[in-house]
């Protein structure tokens, strides 16, 4: 998974020991569902060590929407309740 940036940061991540552009990460990981008009529901999955949030994106064809919600409730019951990120905002130097 290729955590959130923080605001302002726009840097590489590194992939399978490859510097990949963390937009093109995101790019990839979005628009073939968009692309493809699959139904598509993102779940909170927790957060960064960082304390950024982190979502797991389910698709599915078109027409299976009730298979995909059971599935995203069935994941919400099982992970339980998720802290809410803290919202605050904070200096983009982390400081």
């Amino acid at each position: 998974m290729t955590p959130p940036p923080r605001i302002g940061e726009n840097g590489d991540v590194i992939i399978s020991g490859q510097t990949v552009q963390r937009m093109v990460t995101i790019a990839r990981n979005i628009s073939l569902g968009s692309c493809a008009n699959l139904a598509s529901l993102v779940v909170p999955a927790g957060t960064t060590s960082d304390g950024l949030p982190i979502g797991l994106e389910f698709d599915t064809l078109p027409g299976d929407d009730r298979r995909l919600l059971v599935v995203g409730l069935s994941l919400e019951q099982a992970l339980g309740s998720i802290a809410a990120p803290d919202t605050r905002l904070q200096d983009m130097r982390g400081v």
